[in-house]
């Protein structure tokens, strides 16, 4: 994720804004979904996008989110 977000960004026309927005930014590595499922719900994050195999099967696992988006659209 990080090797394409820099591939993309040393593309875009406005990198210097994409570089600021991105400065507060964290990758969180983690074994496993459920792993992921359990750090997402304690960060409560405000949008969260499941673009994952069978998203509605995970979704029940979501406790804590402002909204939830399933799959890759």
């Amino acid at each position: 994720v990080r090797m394409e977000v820099d591939a993309q960004q040393a593309r875009l026309s406005r990198r210097e804004i994409t570089r600021a927005a991105l400065a507060h930014s964290r990758i969180v590595l983690v074994p496993d979904l459920a792993t992921a499922f359990a750090v997402s719900n304690e960060y409560a994050p405000e949008h969260l996008i499941l673009e994952i195999r069978d998203p509605r099967a995970w979704l029940p696992r979501v406790t804590s989110a402002g909204s939830v988006f399933l799959g890759a659209w």
